[in-house]
């Protein structure tokens, strides 16, 4: 086996990931699903950047984004709450989205976030999008 070719990740490469989730301000729900869906995790931030209601969730979660960063591909949703409420009272959310997998990770475009999210995975079919929701472009990965 050569390793000459493959990429490892540091920890630092994971703290900085988990930094600019934390620099999206507000209340936020990030899901981790691999490619195949047949693996999904999903985790809270709270707006002062606690994962969980345990000190150890953010562990959990650097090591899912560890095995996601080396599998044949995950896909990473952030769903940001705005501090907006539409007239039925229906809380706005942006969505955004990195894609991982293979010793990389790609941030995506609001574009193809919204691409995402509004075809159907099983059929390629378009689907409407949520209500009240923005898609944006992910923050730029400097060092991943």
């Amino acid at each position: 086996m050569k390793f000459n070719k493959m990429k490892f990740i540091t920890n630092d490469q994971i703290e900085n990931l988990i930094k600019i989730i934390e620099q999206i301000p507000g209340q936020k729900i990030v899901t981790l699903t691999t490619v195949d869906g047949l693996s999904s995790f999903i985790i809270d931030v709270d707006e002062k950047g606690n994962y969980g209601y345990k000190k150890e969730h953010i562990v959990l979660f650097m090591a899912k984004l560890v095995s996601a960063f080396y599998s044949g591909g995950a896909g990473l949703i952030i769903r940001q709450f705005l501090p907006i409420r539409t007239e039925q009272n229906i809380q706005l959310k942006t969505i955004y989205g990195i894609c991982i997998g293979h010793g990389k990770c790609i941030p995506m475009s609001k574009a193809e976030v919204e691409l995402a999210h509004t075809t159907n995975h099983k059929t390629g079919e378009k689907i409407p999008p949520e209500p009240d929701v923005m898609f944006a472009d992910f923050p730029r990965i400097n060092s991943i």
